[in-house]
């Protein structure tokens, strides 16, 4: 089975996760470009894409971990357990962030694609575990939200 060529998970859960945003972007290295907060609250659906960035609509108190990864091929299908979107995002540096914001934003680890001003096929899933039926686990485990961002060269 293929592999990713990198990867990186996010060590712990991000608390008010908005989106995930073209790092120099979103930090104003290139102020005539859009960013995730011309996207605004994808709420009710649950994502928004555009160019740099993706938001998501997921209530603010829930515990996010977010997984990327970048392959030289098409990644394998999703598991049907998980709900996909597979698209295409423009970043213009492609050094990616996740961004929460509570007050004010914060900026988590900082994932470079390796490649600037690029159209990158990538499929964003996601999937909140639900524990009803495991006494070793904690019943409020439903309150975190897993999402995985696969690019590809294309």
């Amino acid at each position: 089975m293929p592999e990713p060529m990198k990867a990186f998970t996010e060590p712990s859960g991000i608390s008010h996760l908005f989106g995930v945003a073209d790092f120099e972007v979103i930090e104003g290295m290139f102020p005539d470009e859009t960013t995730i907060w011309h996207l605004g609250d994808p709420y009710p659906t649950w994502l928004m894409t555009g160019p740099n960035g993706v938001t998501f609509g997921l209530d603010r108190d829930v515990q996010a971990y977010v997984r990327y990864e970048l392959w030289d091929v098409p990644p394998p299908p999703p598991d049907p357990s998980w709900r996909s979107w597979e698209g295409e995002i423009f970043l213009t540096s492609g050094r990616i962030v996740a961004v929460s914001f509570f007050d004010e934003a914060d900026y988590h680890t900082l994932f470079d694609l390796g490649r600037r001003a690029a159209k990158w096929p990538v499929r964003i899933s996601t999937k909140a575990p639900v524990n009803v039926d495991d006494p070793a686990f904690p019943r409020d485990i439903f309150r975190v939200r897993l999402f995985t961002l696969q690019f590809w060269i294309g």
